[in-house]
């Protein structure tokens, strides 16, 4: 309808905004000059992509949920206390989910994160979703200058030793599932920990290194920038920091790991409105591993899997998410025995439709 036309034409339009008033500075270009121009990048770029995503839901068959989001878990450790919700229903032991966030100000709280909590604590599971280290209401790193300062792998492992103690959740069936920057640390953390039993990683960071990963990058002031911005910190993340910490977390690194046996099951996910560049990227990594890896391309989904934050609302497509959930448990499940109903996976996702329509209201 023309609401998604008009959504198109201003989300492209700040884009193309972004890449005007602020392009990747020249290395020669004053300190003032390049910070400006990365805090404009993010300022400009930020909205444009929650318009898309908002596109890209009224496209689909659009719900709106009310889902508020309480701090019912505190995990003590060093470096910094962690805080998260945990997401369980019924009674009986249950396999436990780590949930990890991409780079975004709101941690746990964005829709997408807020929605595959219910779904899957929904389908069985008990469901840790936790704001890492200095994003939402997680205490900030210790300092910017040192490397351990930014543990987020240890981070993990404290939050898997938490839902590992927690009465009903069986420690034999312990499983992680993060998005973007949060797919990464799941990854580099199974590289690290046996109990992680299987993986999903849902859009991991691609081509990071080649893109702000090493000295020579393009764009690595910038990404140190963004996370400086992101985690609301009080000064910026030396480079060399940021590269000590940073670089070695990206799937990229960690390809020969997943090129043996010896890891867990691994589940990728990549949407199909992602970039040709992304998609590509991941496919040749995936088609270099080995073992039990899968692939799986969600269609007619982008990188938030269609779904964007308006306030304490959370708009998406729920087709999409109903079959991204239904993915997720298909691979966890395995072997390990039924957990609930599972939608076929497979089924012919429902076409689109441009025709404007109401927006059914979920109660929490």
């Amino acid at each position: 309808g023309a609401a998604s036309v008009v959504l198109a034409v201003a989300g492209s339009g700040l884009v193309l905004l972004a890449t005007r008033i602020a392009p990747v500075p020249p290395a020669w270009a004053p300190a003032l000059l390049r910070t400006w121009a990365y805090d404009t990048r993010l300022l400009v770029s930020r909205p444009a992509l929650a318009l898309r995503s908002l596109q890209a839901a009224l496209l689909g068959e659009p719900r709106v949920a009310w889902l508020t989001v309480e701090a019912t878990a505190r995990i003590e450790g060093a470096g910094a206390e962690l805080v998260g919700t945990l997401h369980a229903s019924g009674e009986g032991t249950r396999p436990g989910v780590l949930l990890l966030h991409g780079s975004t100000r709101q941690g746990r709280r964005l829709g997408l994160y807020r929605l595959l909590a219910r779904e899957l604590s929904a389908r069985g599971y008990a469901v840790l979703a936790i704001d890492q280290r200095g994003y939402g209401r997680s205490q900030d790193p210790p300092g910017v200058d040192r490397p351990e300062h930014f543990d987020f792998v240890g981070d993990a492992r404290r939050a898997l030793d938490f839902l590992a103690g927690l009465p009903g959740v069986d420690p034999r069936r312990l499983f992680l599932v993060g998005h973007s920057f949060g797919a990464d640390v799941g990854i580099a953390t199974a590289t690290v920990d046996s109990r992680v039993a299987k993986l999903v990683a849902i859009g991991p960071g691609r081509r990071f290194l080649a893109r702000g990963g090493r000295v020579d990058a393009p764009e690595l002031e910038y990404f140190a920038r963004r996370e400086m911005r992101f985690m609301d910190l009080p000064a910026p993340i030396p480079p060399d920091v940021f590269l000590a910490y940073r670089a070695t977390l990206p799937i990229e690194n960690h390809v020969l790991h997943f090129a043996g046996d010896e890891h867990p099951p691994l589940l990728l996910i990549d949407g199909e409105r992602e970039s040709d560049a992304d998609r590509r990227f991941l496919r040749q990594l995936a088609d270099s591993m080995a073992g039990d890896v899968t692939l799986w391309t969600q269609p007619e989904a982008d990188h938030y899997v269609n779904s964007v934050n308006l306030g304490p609302l959370v708009v998406y497509d729920a087709p999409r998410l109903e079959e991204l959930v239904a993915r997720i448990d298909a691979h966890l499940r395995g072997s390990a025995g039924p957990l609930g109903a599972l939608a076929d996976p497979d089924r012919p996702a429902a076409r689109a439709s441009t025709r404007a329509r109401s927006l059914p209201m979920e109660t929490p």
